[in-house]
């Protein structure tokens, strides 16, 4: 699955989960906020723990490409972090990973 980001659209960690909050579907009462997105991307394959509408299929990498990613480079290392925290979690419990970063600066 892709997802697709401008980070000129992305001036802070609020729009950043407003907008992969927007692509994913989570719903109305989702946290707003970097941890939420962690333990949503955590179970994005998990059809037992639905934390959004659209979801990866077991053993598909969810891509987050960023586009125009020097217009926010906190806001992408914060995606990457995010991104990365949750694969800690699945490779800790023996599940491959869930999700990638992929970027450029233009």
């Amino acid at each position: 699955m892709l997802v697709r980001l401008d980070a000129r659209q992305l001036p802070d960690a609020a729009a950043l989960h407003a907008a992969v909050a927007a692509a994913l579907g989570f719903p109305p009462g989702h946290g707003k906020n970097l941890d939420a997105l962690v333990d949503s991307l955590t179970h994005l394959d998990d059809p037992r723990t639905p934390t959004a509408r659209v979801q990866a299929l077991p053993g598909e990498l969810t891509v987050f490409r960023v586009e125009h990613a020097d217009a926010a480079p906190a806001v992408v290392r914060a995606l990457a972090d995010v991104v990365a925290f949750a694969n800690e979690r699945r490779l800790e419990k023996g599940q491959g990973p869930v999700a990638a970063v992929a970027y450029d600066r233009g």
